[in-house]
């Protein structure tokens, strides 16, 4: 069967040249090595929550057979799209680092705990978790088509924000989905953020 892939992209005003290089070289190469059709979308704004939602939207009115988050400060190799499709499952991610300090995985093992799922040098293959961040994710139309709204949701626990991604993947699961990662393509994946560099960087580099 035909598969229809929109592409989704929650920005602001502006997005990395990185990013942009690596979304033109992904759909690129999708594009000349499958059948599939791949529709693109993107929201701009400041509220994620009606982004994602919004995104989803417009993605499943168009016909889309799974919708593929790909958040603007991520960077991702040429074949991203293609292996997030071939692993076939109803919620299928990248793992990434935070992008500031002190850095951790964006997966988790347990979402109440906050126990963390890693991707180490030697990890390979899908793993099963409880959920992910979203910045580079395919899902199953069906998904949404059996969750009811919102999909997206910051809800407060525990003492903090959880995020919208925590929220779905947990509506998900209670909905009989899974979540997996891709170990594989997580090695390939960079999360951009920015970094200060002093001069005590250079002062420490000096001797290199």
């Amino acid at each position: 069967h035909e598969c229809v892939s929109g592409i989704c992209v929650p920005c602001r005003d502006v997005v990395d040249s990185g990013f942009a290089f690596d979304l033109a070289r992904c759909v690129a190469a999708h594009t000349a090595s499958t059948n599939d059709r791949v529709l693109l979308f993107q929201n701009q704004g400041t509220l994620i929550v009606n982004q994602r939602q919004e995104l989803a939207q417009a993605s499943l009115d168009a016909g889309a057979t799974h919708i593929v988050f790909i958040d603007a400060d991520m960077r991702f190799p040429k074949d991203a799209i293609f292996k997030l499709l071939r692993a076939d499952k109803a919620i299928v991610a990248a793992n990434y680092s935070t992008r500031k300090l002190p850095l951790r995985s964006v997966a988790f093992a347990d979402d109440l705990t906050q126990e963390r799922v890693y991707t180490g040098p030697e990890d390979t293959g899908l793993q099963s978790v409880a959920a992910v961040g979203m910045g580079l994710m395919a899902i199953k139309a069906e998904v949404f088509q059996a969750m009811p709204k919102p999909w997206f949701h910051i809800h407060y626990q525990n003492g903090v924000y959880s995020g919208e991604d925590i929220w779905f993947c947990r509506g998900a699961r209670e909905m009989g989905f899974e979540v997996f990662i891709d170990h594989d393509l997580s090695q390939d994946v960079r999360h951009s953020g920015a970094f200060e560099f002093s001069n005590a960087h250079a002062f420490a580099a000096k001797g290199e």
